[in-house]
């Protein structure tokens, strides 16, 4: 008879999987966080003060150097959490679909945190303000993956 490990974490008790998925998604996440920032900091070298206007909006370098990191982040992200840190097998393409939608919301929401630190509540310079944008994020997504997103 296999009995299942527990730990307790802050008070609550969890079981091993979850220590195990918690680590490998925050290897991940470490690795992931150095690649969206690098790619963040590259593109922003080539388009801080660029505007482009598609009309209806337009778009500061600094969120189109931000959307970008995040895009090429999220793939590399999407990838390896779906085969190492959540090891799922469920059907990829709804997986895809779930992970964009969040993806969305999380493009959104860190726009307008980027916003919010470098201009609107606090005057962070903007390469400052992508470094806690991304914790919230990161912080945020595992609860997503596990509950939504690889379930």
């Amino acid at each position: 008879m296999c009995q299942k490990r527990e730990f307790k974490l802050f008070g609550k008790t969890v079981s091993a999987e979850f220590l195990r998925q918690f680590v490998r998604y925050l290897i991940i996440g470490v690795s992931a966080v150095v690649v969206e920032y690098l790619l963040f900091l590259g593109m922003l070298t080539f388009l801080k003060g660029v505007t482009i206007n598609l009309g209806f909006a337009a778009f500061d370098g600094e969120f189109l150097a931000n959307s970008i990191a995040m895009i090429l982040g999220a793939v590399y992200s999407f990838l390896l959490n779906r085969f190492w840190s959540f090891q799922s097998k469920a059907p990829v393409g709804m997986q895809m679909v779930k992970y964009a939608i969040l993806f969305v919301f999380n493009l959104f929401a860190s726009n307008f945190l980027l916003y919010c630190l470098s201009g609107l509540l606090v005057h962070l310079p903007v390469e400052l303000a992508k470094v806690p944008v991304m914790g919230i994020i990161a912080l945020w997504n595992f609860f997503m993956y596990r509950v939504f997103v690889y379930r």
